[in-house]
């Protein structure tokens, strides 16, 4: 019976595997591919590649915290049939869901999905008492909070930009101006969280305040070497430096514009890297639960972990290739 399960686990924490790629990768390119920053088949390739380092460097944080930090294993010890059976049930729905939301386009979170299964299977097995529902609640807070931070950093961004740069009378030349601090600013909180909560399949983890002297560090040398080839390369677009100063507004926006493309693509690449980092663990947290109560792996912890993340990474890959074009036209068209 455990061979079965152990095999109906594999193949279904491919498929959320498949459908995570399909449907969540869309949040990291979808902006870039509706601001024409990146065409599909580029986003499609540079997701693929920052979604695979994400999920097999970083992915191990959050696969701990749905295979073994939701459920108090505890209480439920007597029931490891139970376990391991509810544990494939969340797994087979959730993924089913999303590949229904992907088929319609609908953009919906995968990790609601799984831990909402894996919770609805909790309480049906051993009651309200087998939910940590301290971990549950800081889970969800970060739900409310997300959406909340984004808009408000959004807005802010935004405005800044607009005040700063775009409604002024030498947008160009101001853009080069702030470029450096816009720079720093983005690498900083993209290096602070990408060192935070460490790589660890290459055995980093850091202190808060050791990676945020790290990520100053990097930041400051890549925004100060960006802003020379920034400059470098807007001299190159202008023909004389009369356009600097002048009133070819036109012009200047369309140079902004272009350049703040490869910004773009930059903080995409980013954002797939977390979204992988992240969301595998949907996928992979069910399966490290469900072989943590077996015996019939001898191979070591580290070495499994790092099998089912490679897994997992694939699984996302092949989802995005496959079909993930449909939900990115929904939020990026």
């Amino acid at each position: 019976m455990e061979t079965i399960i152990l095999g109906l686990t594999v193949t279904f924490g491919l498929y959320m595997a498949w459908n995570i790629g399909a449907n969540d990768v869309a949040n990291a390119m979808g902006t870039s591919v509706g601001s024409h920053a990146l065409t599909f088949k580029k986003a499609i390739l540079i997701a693929a590649i920052f979604e695979f380092c994400g999920a097999f460097l970083a992915g191990g944080n959050v696969t701990d915290t749905i295979s073994g930090k939701i459920l108090n294993a505890a209480s439920i010890d007597i029931l490891e049939a139970s376990m391991m059976k509810g544990m494939l049930a969340a797994l087979i729905g959730s993924a089913l869901w999303i590949h229904v939301a992907t088929f319609f386009g609908l953009p919906v979170s995968t990790s609601h999905s799984i831990i909402g299964g894996v919770i609805g299977f909790g309480l049906f097995v051993a009651g309200a008492g087998s939910i940590q529902w301290n971990q549950v609640g800081f889970i969800a807070a970060s739900w409310v909070v997300s959406p909340i931070a984004g808009a408000l950093l959004g807005a802010w961004a935004f405005i800044f930009i607009r005040n700063k740069i775009l409604d002024t009378r030498t947008p160009l030349k101001n853009f080069v101006r702030w470029s450096p601090y816009m720079l720093f600013f983005i690498g900083l909180i993209l290096f602070t969280s990408l060192f935070f909560k460490g790589l660890k399949n290459i055995h980093l983890e850091l202190d808060f305040f050791q990676t945020l002297a790290l990520s100053s560090s990097i930041s400051l040398i890549l925004s100060l070497a960006s802003s020379r080839l920034l400059s470098r390369f807007i001299m190159k677009k202008i023909q004389n430096r009369d356009l600097l100063d002048g009133d070819q507004y036109g012009k200047q926006y369309q140079i902004i514009e272009e350049t703040f493309k490869y910004l773009q693509i930059v903080t995409a690449c980013f954002m797939a890297f977390a979204h992988g980092s992240n969301d595998v663990a949907n996928a992979t947290g069910p399966i490290v639960a469900i072989i943590a109560r077996m015996d019939l792996i001898t191979t070591t912890g580290s070495t499994l972990n790092s099998i089912i993340l490679g897994l997992g990474a694939l699984g996302i890959v092949v989802g995005l290739f496959t079909y993930g074009v449909k939900v990115i036209k929904t939020i990026g068209v």
